[in-house]
């Protein structure tokens, strides 16, 4: 799909779709609530596992990080700032959240 069209769907701007386009979600939720269902595309690596893995991060977008009640994704956000890479923590709301308002069709 296009981004006019894309914009047109949604309602947002070109340039903020393009924005988007651009950042990455890491959901540092643990593996079960991963079979709970996730943020499509998401990255996941559970807060405990991260500091291990880094290195393997993208950074060339900004990373919003989420869990289940924002107390692992701050705790995550800390290390990925302090690593430089550029952060969002995403505090209020949640994965389950974001599936029942935003995306439910793609959401497993």
């Amino acid at each position: 799909m296009r981004i006019g069209e894309l914009a047109e769907r949604t309602g947002l701007s070109a340039k903020a779709i393009r924005y988007y386009e651009q950042l990455g979600v890491l959901d540092v939720r643990q593996e079960l609530e991963w079979a709970w269902g996730t943020i499509p595309e998401s990255e996941r690596v559970f807060v405990a596992d991260l500091p291990g893995r880094l290195g393997g991060l993208p950074r060339d977008g900004e990373v919003w990080v989420i869990c289940s009640n924002g107390h692992r994704a701050s705790i995550a956000a800390s290390l990925l700032d302090r690593a430089g890479i550029p952060v969002r923590l995403v505090g209020n709301g949640s994965v389950a959240e974001w599936r029942a308002r935003c995306k439910p069709a793609l959401a497993r």
